[in-house]
């Protein structure tokens, strides 16, 4: 019996870690300026992911989404971006090579509230930006070429 009882609270414990680690809240700051979503970023399996929308929006990328296939492209110069949904690979390419980088993801993009959500990271350094994580505050922060 105490033997049960000692596992059923280490599994208490561990719930309750898990809870409190999944509540909380990320900012992701790029250039200095806090980035506005209106779906608030998800910390999955560590990585912060965002709405495409606006992570490839505030890097003024174009982007299109092709529901039907669940794929998101993204244009910024001549740079394209190719993901998607549960798909953990994404596609980098620059319009003046044959040949793009295929880059391995550690969390797949996945619908979440009726918005695509794609890993924060990923997105940012194919664009160029550098990227970095302040765990005491939980905010990513973004670096863009441009600043």
């Amino acid at each position: 019996m105490k033997k049960f009882l000692a596992i059923l609270v280490c599994f208490m414990i561990f719930l309750s870690v898990s809870c409190f680690a999944a509540d909380r809240e990320v900012t992701v700051l790029i250039d200095g300026e806090k980035l506005a979503t209106d779906t608030p970023p998800q910390l999955i399996s560590g990585r912060t992911m965002l709405p495409m929308r606006a992570i490839f929006e505030a890097f003024d990328a174009n982007v299109t989404w092709m529901g039907e296939d669940e794929l998101i492209f993204a244009t910024k110069g001549d740079m394209l971006v190719v993901l998607k949904i549960g798909a953990k690979e994404m596609s980098v390419q620059k319009a003046s090579e044959n040949v793009g980088e295929v880059v391995t993801l550690d969390v797949a993009p996945f619908l979440f509230n009726e918005r695509t959500m794609v890993p924060a990271r990923a997105i940012a350094e194919a664009l160029g930006a550098d990227v970095s994580w302040v765990d005491e505050e939980s905010t990513v922060v973004i670096k863009s070429q441009n600043k």
